[in-house]
């Protein structure tokens, strides 16, 4: 089975699902509560590597908005990035989102903590999982502010979120 480097740096990122069969470890494990499902670098050393159950227990923001992938309002659930930044410092600098699907995209911390982001973990009250655009969505409140309803936040709405870098 051929892998893809993202989905293997993914599973190995994300001890302990092993960089044995990364592509099905990876996938398996991330619906799981208690497995590591989001990674968080700085200069290739992995400072967290967080699960689903963690990421619930922070303080949790809600989001009922308006999505390109949802006709109608949804309520997303999770942790702002800003907490999860405060942890590793002050939250300014950029920030290389990576996806399991091998999306990645780069963006200025500032601009996502001002914007409200959240690190969606639930949808209308249900973890999100693998098929559902989970287990971690980068999430902003679009209805909220009309600035945000444009190309540089829909970019940077990642799903599948498995490795938050810190540029």
């Amino acid at each position: 089975m051929a892998l893809s480097r993202r989905t293997f740096i993914a599973a190995c990122a994300l001890a302990p699902l092993g960089c044995m069969q990364a592509r099905a470890a990876a996938g398996a494990g991330l619906d799981d509560p208690a497995q590591p499902v989001l990674a968080v670098s700085r200069n290739g050393t992995r400072l967290a590597a967080l699960s689903r159950a963690e990421l619930a227990a922070m303080p949790q923001a809600r989001i009922a908005t308006r999505t390109p992938w949802n006709d109608t309002a949804v309520v997303y659930e999770g942790p702002l990035l800003a907490d999860l930044l405060a942890r590793f410092g002050d939250g300014h600098g950029e920030l290389r989102l990576l996806a399991l699907n091998d999306y990645m995209v780069t963006a200025d911390a500032a601009l996502l903590t001002e914007a409200g982001a959240i690190l969606a973990v639930k949808q209308d009250g249900t973890f999100l999982t693998m098929s559902r655009k989970g287990p971690v969505f980068v999430m902003f409140p679009f209805d909220d502010d009309p600035r945000l309803q444009s190309q540089p936040y829909y970019s940077r709405a990642v799903w599948q979120l498995v490795e938050i870098e810190l540029l």
